[in-house]
């Protein structure tokens, strides 16, 4: 029940071998999860440097070690071939290419009166501008395109997706329950404006945990000294498949602004293009707080309006979520 094996690839001194990977986690925290290789001992010898690269379901074991590697990788047809599949593809689809010229165009029309205030307003700014429909589809924007835009190069986290709590496996049972038990009062209504993460309770006594035996992502709660598990639980399969679906392709957009007469004004200059994101790196980046949990919830009459969960993510977790990001100037 512990253990699955996944078709290998052996890059050793003497060829290039099929092989089968066997991963194994113990039940227990008292033993290390591990990993070996059928045929490694025909294709490496002891204190040989090894890399192993995931592409797709299929692992590749690379000899560093061994003194014909680069001479191979040149010379070696079959070789070069494996190398060439592990390298990140940094092709632009036609769709993107598209997309990219109308920004480029946006670009060269100069600064674009915002569409309205606040947070909100530069995306929904870029949306117009592009002739999109505001709407609350939770699919990509652009033709399977997901765009993303903030303001100047700020290094601030990014919001990856929005994604309700599975309520069929969650103590609580809604919002409104979560917001009586965890929130606060302030100018006359319930709210609660946090980031949880996997580190530390906030101030409000939340935290997230990470159950790689039960695939779960699990939003803990701590009030007057009495710890309250699983009120918020999502399953790590749905915030995976979530994460797959909205950032197929997606423009993460960074615009200059200013105000003119009140009014503030984008101008948009750069565009991040990302695809096929690392989904099974999601529940790691998660329990080493890399990706984290913001809830945005406001009483609204005898219910509670939730604008979020939103998972965001930080820099070093965007880098290994994303593989190989393009950077295009649009100036």
């Amino acid at each position: 029940d512990n253990k699955v094996c996944f078709d290998a690839v052996i890059v050793g001194a003497t060829g290039v071998c099929c092989s089968i990977a066997s991963l194994y986690r113990p039940e227990t925290k008292q033993g290390d999860p591990r990993i070996w290789f059928s045929r490694l001992k025909s294709q490496v010898s002891p204190d040989d440097m090894l890399a192993i690269v995931a592409a797709g379901t299929v692992l590749y074991v690379l000899n560093l070690s061994s003194s014909q590697f680069q001479q191979r990788v040149s010379n070696d047809d079959e070789f070069a071939a494996v190398i060439s599949e592990l390298r990140p593809s940094q092709d632009v689809s036609g769709t993107a290419s598209e997309l990219l010229i109308k920004m480029k165009r946006l670009a060269l029309a100069g600064f674009i009166p915002a569409e309205c205030n606040g947070d909100t307003a530069i995306g929904r700014t870029l949306e117009s501008a592009l002739g999109l429909t505001m709407n609350s589809s939770p699919l990509p924007d652009y033709k399977g395109i997901e765009l993303k835009s903030k303001r100047g190069e700020s290094n601030t986290r990014k919001t990856l997706f929005a994604k309700v709590p599975d309520w069929n496996i969650s103590t609580l049972k809604s919002f409104r329950e979560f917001l009586d038990a965890y929130g606060y009062d302030r100018d006359g209504l319930r709210r609660l404006n946090c980031t949880v993460n996997a580190l530390q309770r906030n101030p409000q006594g939340l935290k997230l945990a990470v159950d790689y035996g039960l695939n779960l992502l699990i939003e803990n709660g701590s009030r007057s000294g009495a710890v309250q598990n699983k009120i918020l639980v999502w399953t790590l399969l749905a915030l995976q498949e979530k994460l797959a679906e909205k950032h197929k392709e997606t423009f993460w957009v960074a615009a200059e602004t200013r105000k003119v007469s009140g009014r503030e004004e984008f101008l948009f200059k750069s565009v991040e293009y990302t695809r096929s994101p690392h989904i099974y790196q999601l529940p790691d980046l998660l329990a080493m707080g890399l990706v984290t949990v913001d809830h945005l919830i406001k009483e609204k009459g005898t219910s509670a309006h939730e604008r979020g969960p939103l998972f965001k993510v930080n820099k070093t977790g965007f880098q290994l979520l994303f593989p190989a990001p393009r950077k295009f100037d649009l100036m």
